[in-house]
């Protein structure tokens, strides 16, 4: 009988990242002080009303003002995305630590995107429960429900055009509508939404964020609300701290698992998200089914 030839082993296919996600829109400030935000943040925002109009019939006499609002403030708290993939042992150390790095540039986005659609981990503020108000002394992130535009699912097209009115009368700068991939389809297809370098743009030149780990989903909804439901939000202007890729050494002899001869060490990264004033959600339908 003839053996079979051993299988070559080569180089799993390359990935390229889905480039219209979460991280495509978010600022990402340089601060001097670059540990400490990693215990949560706080932020005093400029005031989202518009400005207010007076007249008088006498430019030499001041017309009476009213004070505009004082800015509130509002905080988010951080998280650490991590893998922790297994290897065979005879890459060892080095392998190990390679694979555990290309595992997380591959992945944290998605995880990223999902906790900021949906807080399961108990992240804030994130975009199906939470506001971002700081309130006591102790910089607890108090929790607040999203603006629902309308109760019933709406076109994607009639969607847009609502959170951006809505976004504009609320915030009146650049802001962000976040949406799941289909919805981003839909709505680019017939070209409400364009393509400005690196990033997406509405007709109203907001950013579009349409994160491959954004589920479509509201609050308490393992699913949309129905067929072919998705939600869409509308926030202010993201921020995104991060620290870099870090491969904590694991005690000696601790990466190795000497019943099944594999190796594991952690790749990680901490992260906090916010962004400003506004927060607006609508439902939309991208597609009947069944």
């Amino acid at each position: 009988m003839v053996m079979p030839a051993a299988r070559l082993l080569v180089a799993p296919p390359t990935r390229t990242l889905l480039p219209y996600g979460l991280l495509s829109v978010a600022q990402t400030p340089t601060d001097s002080d670059s540990i400490h935000w990693q215990n949560g943040i706080q932020f005093e925002p400029d005031t989202c009303e518009r400005a207010r109009v007076t007249v008088t019939d006498c430019p030499a006499i001041p017309a009476d003002k009213i004070p505009t609002d004082g800015p509130g403030l509002r905080g988010a708290n951080p998280f650490t995305v991590y893998t922790m993939p297994v290897c065979s042992a005879p890459g060892f150390i080095d392998e190990a630590r390679t694979r555990a790095v290309a595992a997380l540039t591959s992945g944290e986005a998605r995880a990223i995107e999902r906790e900021f659609w949906l807080g399961e981990f108990g992240v804030t503020p994130h975009l199906t429960v939470t506001g971002a108000a700081v309130t006591g002394s102790d910089g607890t992130v108090e929790q607040s429900s999203p603006t629902i535009i309308t109760g019933g699912p709406v076109t994607p097209v009639e969607g847009l055009a609502l959170l951006e009115e809505a976004l504009s009368n609320c915030y009146g700068n650049e802001g962000v509508i976040h949406m799941s991939p289909g919805t981003l389809t839909t709505l680019y297809t017939n070209g409400s939404i364009y393509k400005d370098g690196a990033r997406l743009r509405t007709p109203n030149s907001h950013l579009v964020a349409a994160g491959a780990g954004y589920p479509g989903t509201f609050p308490g909804q393992s699913d949309p609300g129905g067929s072919g439901v998705r939600w869409m939000f509308a926030t202010g202007a993201v921020f995104m701290r991060r620290t870099e890729v870090t491969v904590p050494e694991a005690r000696p002899g601790g990466v190795l698992n000497r019943g099944n001869n594999s190796v594991f060490l952690v790749a990680e990264r901490t992260y906090v998200l916010g962004w400003d004033c506004c927060h607006i959600a609508i439902p939309v339908r991208i597609a009947s089914v069944g």
